[in-house]
């Protein structure tokens, strides 16, 4: 399957996409292009150094929100931290009791 071809039945498998430039292999102005023939555009983007995610859906549309909970990715990293300390904190609390 050609690269056109796995864009296009992306962007025709849901109401709003996200499409990777990076996983595409296609520049950002033939995606627009593709996106604008099934009467769809760019309606998010999110950029980094390595990479380009275009939100693509129906003109003039919202991103749309997940119901989903989301969990701070912050408080998931710190938890096995905390965990650390927290039982460290204990082991020296026994340990110094015992004399």
């Amino acid at each position: 399957m050609s690269l056109e071809q796995r864009l296009s039945r992306q962007i025709t498998s849901g109401d709003q996409v996200w499409v990777s430039l990076r996983d595409s292999g296609l520049p950002r102005e033939q995606v627009e292009a593709m996106a604008g023939h099934y009467g769809r555009e760019v309606i998010w983007q999110c950029t980094d150094d390595t990479d380009q995610w275009l939100l693509i859906g129906e003109p003039g549309a919202s991103p749309v929100r997940s119901s989903a909970p989301l969990v701070p990715f912050t408080l998931m990293a710190a938890l096995p931290w905390l965990a650390v300390i927290l039982f460290t904190g204990a082991f020296v609390y026994l340990l110094s009791a015992r004399r």
